[in-house]
Order: C-alpha cells, then structure tokens, then sequence
C-alpha cells in the first residue's frame, strides 16, 4: 500500500552542505505502524488530505517523544506519559509561550487516536480518557 503522506526512511546529517539540519525521518517500530494504520482508517473514512496531514505531524511528534523517552510500544502509554507530554508542550520554547489553541489541537490528535485504538480493540482502556485540554479564552 502506498504511504499516504510521504516520510523520509534516514535521519539528515545536519552537517552536510544544503542541509537544514532539521531531521525528519520515519522512526521503526510498533508505533510508527499504528500510526500509518490510523492514517489509513482515516483515509478510508474519507477524511480530508490536509486533515490526514495535520494528523500526520502531530502524531510524528508525539512518536518521537515517546522515543526520547524510550516507550516503544503502544500498551507501555499510560495517563501519567501523555501528562508529561501535554506539560512539554506548554513549554516555553525560544522565549515564545505556545498557543492555547497548538495545545489543543496536539492533544484532540491524541485523544482521536487513542479512541480509535479502544475501537479496534489495540488497547484495553483509553490513557487519553484523562487528558486535560487547556481553557480557551474567551
């Protein structure tokens, strides 16, 4: 089946001449596949392009997260994991605060996929069920 978005398989060598020094890769394991089911499902329920590719992104970073924290699979994402993930995305990064709105939107993608997982029988209960989502203002 052909990816529905496009990953790139090998980390950039930031040190190569023309290299933004950004890595983008496609990670290996139990949930980078997950992942690129859920974007099929998506697909296949006639979800929009750009919305699969919003998906996409948010749930790469929140893969790479689980990474550097070394969970590597599914059923290893507790409450207590995507707490500490909604924390980090509050964080201040080069002096600007994030969006109340990026926040939702990362942790609406989390609680989506996680729903989905509890659809398809992938996981017993739903660590998302929990999530604080930040107050909008008014």
């Amino acid at each position: 089946m052909k990816p529905l978005v496009q990953e790139r398989t090998k980390r950039r060598d930031s040190k190569a001449p023309g290299k933004t020094g950004r890595k983008a890769y496609r990670g290996e394991g139990e949930l980078w596949d997950i992942k690129d089911k859920y974007l099929a499902w998506l697909h296949a329920t006639g979800y929009a392009a750009v919305s699969i590719k919003n998906v996409h992104s948010d749930m790469s970073w929140f893969i790479r997260h689980l990474d550097k924290m070394g969970v590597d699979r599914v059923a290893d994402v507790t409450s207590e994991v995507l707490e500490g993930y909604s924390f980090s995305l509050r964080k201040t990064k080069n002096g600007l605060k994030p969006s109340m709105g990026y926040i939702s939107h990362r942790l609406n993608t989390l609680r989506q996929f996680f729903k989905w997982l509890a659809m398809e029988g992938l996981i017993l209960c739903n660590p998302a069920d929990d999530i604080e989502l930040p107050k909008m203002p008014q």
